[in-house]
């Protein structure tokens, strides 16, 4: 009987835990559910603005609005394949300067610059003499342009031949080419005002040149070379406001500022600063 007792006290302090931790799981949900209301799910915050994509894996252009599904109107960058090269694509830029007539631009192995305009579906097409390593879209500048929906006109393209080319868009006409770089054509920059053109190549030589007063043409006797070897020039950019200063990221990994002015960069950034 004894032991009878001893099991029955048992199941009872069983009984009296498991009730006690009913009870305090309860006065948890109820007080979660006083401070913080109605259960709510919070989805990760998404950037509104359109993005141009690129598909390595089939060699197409495509847009994607990240807020087409909402949008009440039809945008002229929803979600939709322009088209697709038949090699790698290399470099997509966009133009983004004017609503009235958005472009994108594509440059890609198989030797040719393909422009998008996602709201007509019309693409034009542009040879190169070698696979289109970058290109850039020249700023219209307002003195030619009327100053309401300026957009650009014209294209820079660089490629593998070491060609540089400038291309009216507006009729496909090539305009000007520029030859004769000791490599390739690895990235290029224009200025924000459209005077200047940078070039930076496989053996490490920075150029910029003045372009004409319509960019149709580079002033190539006024070439100013900036680096005879060196690394690749991966990467440029001029200063946003400042057209005189011309940012470059070489293959080590080595970022320079240089002032146009001056024939040494006047920062240097590597792996070494903390």
């Amino acid at each position: 009987m004894y032991r009878n007792n001893q099991n029955l006290l048992s199941d009872i302090a069983v009984l009296i835990a498991a009730g006690l931790i009913t009870g305090i799981c309860s006065l948890f949900l109820l007080l979660a559910n006083q401070i913080g209301g109605s259960s709510k799910v919070i989805a990760p915050s998404i950037s509104t603005a359109d993005e141009a994509a690129v598909s390595n894996q089939n060699d197409s252009v495509a847009t994607r609005d990240s807020d087409d599904a909402s949008n009440s109107q039809a945008s002229p960058w929803a979600s939709t394949v322009l088209g697709s090269h038949t090699g790698s694509v290399l470099k997509v830029n966009a133009q983004l300067l004017s609503s009235v007539n958005p472009l994108i631009a594509s440059g890609s192995y198989d030797n040719t610059v393909k422009i998008w305009n996602p709201e007509s579906k019309e693409t034009l097409s542009l040879t190169q003499n070698g696979r289109v390593n970058d290109l850039t879209f020249i700023p219209a500048t307002t003195s030619a342009e009327e100053t309401e929906n300026v957009q650009s006109r014209r294209i820079a393209t660089g490629s593998g031949s070491g060609e540089i080319k400038l291309w009216d868009l507006e009729t496909g006409d090539l305009t000007a080419t520029v030859s004769g770089q000791a490599g390739r054509i690895i990235s290029l920059a224009v200025d924000q005002d459209g005077t200047h053109i940078a070039s930076g190549s496989s053996n490490g030589t920075i150029q910029v040149w003045p372009l004409t007063g319509n960019a149709a043409s580079v002033r190539t006797s006024q070439v100013k070379a900036l680096v005879t070897v060196g690394p690749q020039i991966k990467a440029l950019a001029f200063h946003p406001t400042d057209s005189i200063v011309l940012i470059s990221g070489d293959h080590d990994g080595i970022i320079q500022v240089w002032n146009l002015d001056q024939d040494e960069p006047t920062l240097t950034l590597d792996g070494d600063i903390d």
